[in-house]
């Protein structure tokens, strides 16, 4: 009889591999629709596809369309009048029609790209990682600078009268720490930029703005947390500046990638998503009250033209998706991602609410699901730490968490202290607590898990990447509750972490204290220092060109434990960086996860 863990599975690793397309980033212009549409079978490039009368068809089958802006990349294509701009291999390009032209000669950054009239606005970084909002003329390619004072800047907005909209952030701030809002006049010389909403040199206790998006009535759409969520305000024509609603709900995410994606005008309202302890909804805005009109996973970006509103929406038993929504709210999907397996073959997640150290937090249950086995014993489970650590974790379907469910295996996959998508004050629960709030918000989960029934305590494993992987590293040293450990390129030394690239150099700053005056509390956090403490086996993962986390994080961990009489593999995949996008490697990486996990747990 096969033991739970080991069930044969119709999720080969190539079907995980082949179903993990995703799409993005869409723009509806001129009666058409767009979006990016990545290909994990051609080592995960991103193409724009366009629906123009019911047709789909590729519009860049020779380009990788992809931005590397302050290294995470977004708004790396935009559309106006059918003409498409796009971000490829640090060049820019403009397609009109049938007719390609090259816009820049040189190797250039640039994110958030928003084309308008005759110009093309985008954020650039330049080789010293300095940051400023540049004009790209289309028939003259010429750069200009138009906004350079600030460390950081997105989410550049072109509009009626040649207004521009932006936000900037100052360091040791992230933006969803403190950023501010600001428009100018272009072609105005000699007046200082107009500030909409923000505080300017708040430093860490600011208040987090983002999403400008100018309206057809000539008011300014965008994002606030100062009442504590992600709320949407407006500034009219004149200047005066109110909250279009103020709902205990996070309609917005913090800003690791420079789009404008997070609402857009329909009809009287807006349409926007809202997430409402873990789940999410796509709504619609109108006279201070929400409408939820469709339950989803995740809502990825949203865009409107004329009459109809579009989002990209994550569903928890489907493939992504595009929702068409009518002005009166009537929603339609008109293109979607399909997968391979039934309902009966998918575990469909569960949130569960359970009390950590400082509060309630959440988790997502993913159940073994298996139609030609039954469980006749508690299941081995997989915890999972997510990444960021400010980012969050959706029950979206993923094939790879599929993986582990159709062999047996229980996943938890927990939204700890710190984690987005639950308002300001719960993300603040991480203010130099880092190491700390997510570990033992993890440990905690999988008590619950443990005293619900769900899973066999004694046969748990923790994977995390990035900074999850230090989430598991800094449990495994403080814990014996987990029976191995899976770390892909997590932070192992904190101390090494200061000063890396410019965008996440002060980031510690509110995650663990201000370097250098509390080094002594980065030595004693970092888990390369601990890890005498820790005595389960561990599986490493590594790209070689990791320029966020770089290799030699993932080495000296690995020298450490091997010092410390700790088992432990360390994997180094050539050429990938932070996260790894080849087929290869992912198809090496997630057979070397479940082969340890299998061994360690000694399921075969």
């Amino acid at each position: 009889m096969t033991s739970i863990g080991t069930w044969s599975s119709t999720f080969s690793i190539d079907d995980v591999l082949s179903a993990s397309v995703s799409i993005s980033s869409v723009v509806a212009d001129s009666g058409s629709l767009y979006w990016l549409e990545s290909l994990p079978m051609q080592d995960g490039r991103t193409t724009i596809k366009r629906m123009m009368s019911g047709e789909v068809a590729e519009l860049t089958p020779d380009f990788d369309v992809r931005s590397r802006l302050y290294s995470y990349g977004g708004g790396a294509y935009d559309v106006d009048a059918r003409r498409v701009v796009f971000v490829s291999d640090e060049t820019l390009w403009l397609l009109d029609g049938d007719e390609l032209t090259k816009l820049t000669d040189q190797p250039i950054k640039l994110g958030g790209v928003k084309i308008f009239m005759d110009c093309v606005y985008a954020v650039q970084e330049d080789e010293d990682e300095n940051s400023s909002i540049v004009e790209i003329n289309l028939k003259t390619k010429r750069l200009k600078q138009i906004v350079c004072d600030a460390d950081f800047y997105a989410n550049p907005a072109p509009g009626p009268d040649r207004l521009l909209a932006w936000t900037q952030w100052q360091q040791p701030a992230m933006p969803w720490d403190s950023s501010c809002l600001f428009f100018s006049k272009l072609r105005e010389t000699g007046r200082l930029p107009k500030l909409v909403a923000g505080k300017p040199g708040s430093g860490l206790d600011g208040v987090s703005v983002q999403h400008p998006r100018w309206q057809p009535d000539g008011s300014l759409v965008y994002v606030s947390d100062e009442s504590g969520y992600y709320n949407l305000h407006r500034m009219d024509d004149g200047g005066r500046v109110e909250a279009l609603h103020n709902e205990p709900y996070d309609f917005d995410i913090p800003q690791w990638i420079a789009t404008n994606a997070a609402h857009a005008p329909l009809g009287d309202g807006q349409l926007v998503s809202l997430r409402v302890e873990g789940k999410a909804w796509l709504g619609l805005l109108k006279n201070g009250q929400t409408t939820k009109l469709l339950q989803v996973s995740e809502v990825d970006s949203i865009d409107s033209d004329g009459d109809f509103g579009y989002a990209i929406v994550h569903r928890s038993d489907f493939g992504p998706a595009i929702v068409k929504v009518s002005a009166s709210g009537k929603t339609e999907i008109i293109y979607e991602i399909k997968i391979s397996h039934s309902s009966d073959e998918i575990s469909v997640a569960k949130s569960l609410i359970f009390e950590g150290p400082r509060g309630r937090a959440q988790a997502w249950f993913y159940a073994p699901q298996n139609p030609k086995h039954t469980a006749d014993q508690l299941p081995p489970v997989l915890v999972l730490a997510h990444s960021g650590p400010t980012l969050f974790r959706t029950d979206q379907y993923d094939p790879q968490v599929q993986f582990w469910t159709s062999r047996g295996f229980a996943v938890l996959d927990v939204n700890y202290s710190g984690s987005a998508g639950f308002g300001r004050e719960f993300r603040n629960r991480l203010r130099e607590s880092w190491t700390i709030a997510d570990r033992d918000d993890v440990i905690a989960g999988l008590e619950m898990a443990v005293n619900k029934g769900l899973v066999n305590g004694k046969k748990a494993i923790i994977s995390g990447s990035s900074a999850g992987g230090l989430t598991v590293f800094s449990t495994l040293a403080h814990s014996d509750a987990f029976a191995g450990g899976i770390s892909r390129y997590g932070v192992a030394d904190l101390s090494a972490m200061v000063g890396g690239p410019k965008f996440e150099a002060r980031y510690l700053d509110s995650l663990v204290g201000q370097w250098p005056e509390e080094k002594q509390r980065y030595e004693q956090r970092s888990p390369i220092n601990s890890v005498s403490r820790i005595s389960c086996p561990m599986l490493i993962l590594q790209g070689s060109e990791d320029p966020i986390v770089p290799l030699k994080q993932s080495e000296g961990m690995t020298e450490a434990l091997r010092d410390a009489g700790v088992e432990v593999e360390l994997i180094v995949f050539e050429n990938e960086s932070h996260g790894f996008r080849g087929s290869q490697a992912r198809k090496d990486s997630l057979e070397a996860q479940y082969r340890f996990a299998v061994r360690v747990l000694k399921l075969d």
